[in-house]
């Protein structure tokens, strides 16, 4: 999924780490197709545990997902989780596949997309309850 300034959500931090999220899937589709992807698959999959674990975090402190937030925005969070810890434990048992592996990459897109747009939303209308 590539950035586009509509994906904004008014938030530069958060608009940054969806920003970086979007380009890390896609400079991993590059890697595919220089032919690299096996050799770096399991360093993307850690790196992408750690920096979506964080981003969760920075966006529960502001109140965007998580705790407090509902079911809705709970599951958002654990949809991408559990789709990311299967994907790990499926390269692990089974090794690089790279069908397998840009069909994980759509998934993310549009799980990425979807959360931008709930995140996006959750902002606007904590700022309609405020304002």
């Amino acid at each position: 999924m590539l950035w586009q300034v509509e994906h904004s959500t008014g938030i530069v931090e958060i608009d940054r780490q969806h920003r970086a999220l979007c380009e890390l899937i896609e400079e991993f589709r590059e890697v595919i197709a220089n032919g690299s992807g096996e050799a770096s698959y399991d360093g993307f999959l850690e790196f992408l545990a750690t920096y979506s674990g964080a981003h969760f975090e920075y966006e529960r402190a502001h109140h965007l997902t998580g705790s407090g937030q509902g079911v809705d925005a709970d599951e958002d969070q654990h949809s991408f989780t559990r789709a990311l810890r299967a994907e790990m434990a499926i390269f692990h048992d089974q090794g690089y596949s790279e069908i397998r592996v840009l069909g994980f990459l759509d998934i993310l897109d549009g799980w990425l997309g979807s959360h931008i747009h709930a995140v996006k939303d959750r902002h606007e209308q904590r700022a309609r309850n405020t304002g």
